[in-house]
């Protein structure tokens, strides 16, 4: 709080390295992470701060089905049951494996992560995001993971944000402190 009230000093060199990577765009060498985590709570897309595209705030990132799925699956009967996220709210197949952005706010110790909890720390998500590879294949034939994911650098480029590994640490440190 005290560094998004514009306090530089609560944060150690590597930190506001992470904040700079946080905030700048993947083709200024950053992650973007701001453009969908923005806001008080930093879950809003950059340019929401009135909070009116709540709607458009859902992306499907390739993640797996949360574990719980398989018991969702014996109590429906159904075999072929998948949590098809905003999908399964809107009935738009558009929207199948869509789910809301959450806060990036005090994440410390508050892992795993994601709707999947497939993600067990805040490195693992980063490095998740840094390869840009979906890892539910019925996700990816849905055909609506978010590019923002899988090509941010462009159609032309290799998958994810291509950040060093000290990029990486960088991004981490923030995050997690």
């Amino acid at each position: 709080d005290r560094f998004l009230a514009g306090d530089d000093t609560s944060l150690t060199d590597q930190q506001l390295r992470g904040a700079l990577l946080f905030v700048s765009t993947v083709a200024d060498g950053g992650a973007d992470c701001i453009s969908c985590h923005s806001g008080p709570a930093l879950n809003q897309q950059l340019g929401d701060e009135e909070g009116t595209l709540v709607e458009e705030n859902f992306f499907n990132l390739g993640l797996n089905e949360h574990p719980l799925q398989d018991f969702a699956r014996e109590v429906l009967d159904d075999p072929n049951y998948h949590d098809l996220g905003r999908q399964n709210v809107t009935g738009n197949s558009a929207e199948a494996y869509e789910f809301r952005t959450l806060t990036v706010r005090q994440l410390k110790k508050s892992g795993p992560f994601m709707h999947s909890c497939e993600l067990a720390t805040l490195r693992d998500v980063v490095e998740y995001f840094n390869a840009g590879i979906p890892s539910n294949p019925l996700a990816v034939a849905a055909g609506t993971v978010t590019t923002q994911f899988t090509q941010p650098r462009g159609l032309a480029s290799p998958p994810g944000l291509g950040l060093s590994p000290e990029d990486v640490d960088a991004l981490v440190e923030f995050l997690d402190n």
